[in-house]
């Protein structure tokens, strides 16, 4: 049985070209859950082919049989299909049989995608998946992780961000989500304009969050020196 790999391996793996024919998408947080989606769809070019090679559906809304039909019809114009089922636990169990097989023999023209933050481990489904597909852990990181993944995000797009700074921030939204948090980003990134270093003042601009506004005036303690002040 393949161990679940971490979000960030699994962003590794794609920007190696490694594309896998079968993932499971398991955990809490939604954000990664539909981060790894447009992740794929990027390394699938799934827009070049004008949205053609792409079918999401919804597991109470569709069956095994389905998925299976879309993920072995050869996609448009060449190159990969991306099947994608959110919601992937409210999926029937009918047709577990030939998702076996499929999984024994997945289609090279297809990238099959099963996401839900609450798969039921005891289900037939799930162990069937288990056992071939390859695993994502989706589930939420905690305070430490969080402000990595805030100096990443940031870096990413070319602004650099200090430890205390991305402190600050986490602070202020712990408990939101991710995507609520990406959200203020966006909100900081559009502020500041320009890519840049963020400094303690670019805060601001969330300080209609009420606990970012604290946070805000504990990171301008700290990087002014007065410590003894940077007290929540």
């Amino acid at each position: 049985m393949p161990a679940a790999r971490s979000f960030a391996r699994f962003q590794e793996s794609l920007l190696r070209g490694r594309v896998e024919p079968v993932y499971v998408f398991e955990g809490e947080e939604l954000f990664f859950h539909e981060e790894g989606l447009r992740l794929l769809e990027g390394a699938l070019s799934i827009e070049a082919s004008g949205g053609l090679n792409r079918d999401v559906l919804q597991g109470a809304d569709t069956t095994l049989a389905a998925i299976l039909d879309l993920a072995s019809t050869y996609p448009m114009g060449g190159g990969t299909r991306l099947v994608a089922v959110r919601g992937a636990d409210a999926l029937p169990p009918e047709g577990l049989e030939e998702l076996k097989r499929y999984l024994a023999r997945p289609a090279a023209f297809t990238c099959l995608v099963l996401s839900d933050p609450g798969f039921d481990r005891r289900r037939a489904l799930y162990r069937a998946l288990q056992a071939t597909a390859a695993r994502i852990d989706c589930s939420s990181l905690d305070e430490a992780a969080t402000a990595q993944w805030v100096r990443e995000r940031l870096r990413g797009r070319g602004y650099g961000l200090t430890p205390e700074l991305a402190e600050a921030i986490t602070t202020g939204l712990s408990g939101d989500g991710l995507a609520r948090l990406d959200a203020e980003l966006e909100k900081l990134i559009g502020s500041i304009g320009a890519p840049r270093p963020v400094e303690a003042d670019d805060l601001a601009i969330l300080s209609a969050v009420p606990r970012v506004s604290d946070a805000f005036r504990v990171a301008r303690a700290v990087v002014e020196g007065r410590r003894g002040e940077a007290v929540l």
